[in-house]
């Protein structure tokens, strides 16, 4: 790719919070302000476990941003965004926009990639033809976030840039033809957050899912598994794992009733083991005779 192309792909990305249209002035986010959508490749990725709530997504691509004027004297700004939510694979189920509902899946949420759903939430914020107001319109492709990553199809071709496909991330793509997927009559940003669950069932048992539908908890037992194996946001441990063990665990919590919903934004892997170690009131070790960790 030339200079100049690379150029204008990062001044697509900057337009997030500095308007390329003459007069148009948008706010940086506040430092330390998790909920404002934000370009940094210095954020950890959330790790979201059971039916929860994630906010302060990462803007990991961007096209041009756009204000036009509309038929009063709003301004409307367009942009199409892919936004970064946790780690998965998960379901999406919610999306919000200043915690208001934009989309809900309902008995439908989104599971698969390349799923593709309508944002219809024009008046979200107020009139969509009031300076200020507005609200969220155009539609939103997912990613669910395996290890075989997913590229969005004609994202590349036009944002101008070879994507990654993220493998493990699940993200979601708004977007909308023309000018771009609307998001209100403000310069700055609404907070954007998505109801998403991860629950990881990494041996394949029938109890990975704990409570009912609508609060749907990861089971702890597994959570702990994938935590010391996981490459991503584990420790890719290389201790041979007890598996039976496990298993057991995740038994006696599913009928005791015991799971988790839980987003750590920050935490290191062996914060989240030792927080869920304290939920459950259990502890790790390793068998002196085998060898193996329990």
């Amino acid at each position: 790719m030339d200079p100049i192309s690379i150029i204008a792909g990062i001044l697509a990305v900057y337009a997030l919070f500095t308007a390329l249209t003459a007069g148009l002035s948008i706010k940086s986010p506040e430092p330390g302000n998790p909920k404002l959508p934000t370009v940094s490749q210095s954020r950890k990725i959330p790790l979201a476990v059971g039916r929860t709530l994630v906010t302060g997504p990462n803007v990991i691509e961007a096209t041009k941003y756009t204000g036009k004027k509309g038929s009063h004297e709003e301004t409307r700004y367009y942009q199409n965004i892919e936004m970064a939510i946790a780690y998965g694979p998960g379901t999406l189920y919610k999306i919000f926009g200043d915690e208001k509902t934009a989309w809900d899946g309902g008995a439908t949420p989104l599971t698969d990639d390349g799923q593709e759903i309508f944002v219809d939430a024009i008046g979200l914020f107020g009139h969509r033809r009031t300076p200020g107001e507005g609200g969220m319109y155009g539609y939103a492709m997912y990613a669910r976030g395996d290890s075989a990553g997913y590229i969005f199809p004609g994202w590349e071709a036009k944002t101008g840039r070879d994507q990654p496909g993220y493998p493990m991330l699940s993200r979601v793509k708004f977007e909308s033809a023309d000018l771009g997927f609307y998001w209100g009559n403000a310069p700055n940003y609404r907070p954007v957050s998505f109801e998403y669950g991860f629950l990881p069932n990494p041996l394949n048992q029938g109890n990975s899912v704990i409570g009912a539908t609508g609060s749907e908890a990861a089971n702890p037992a597994y959570v702990l598994y994938e935590i010391l194996k996981n490459s991503e946001y584990g420790t890719s441990s290389p201790a041979q794992v007890d598996t039976a063990s496990i298993i057991a665990m995740g038994t006696t919590l599913a009928n005791e009733g015991l799971g988790i919903r839980r987003t750590w934004y920050t935490e290191s892997a062996s914060e989240i083991e030792a927080e869920i170690l304290s939920l459950i009131d259990g502890v790790r070790y390793r068998d002196p005779l085998t060898g193996f960790v329990a």
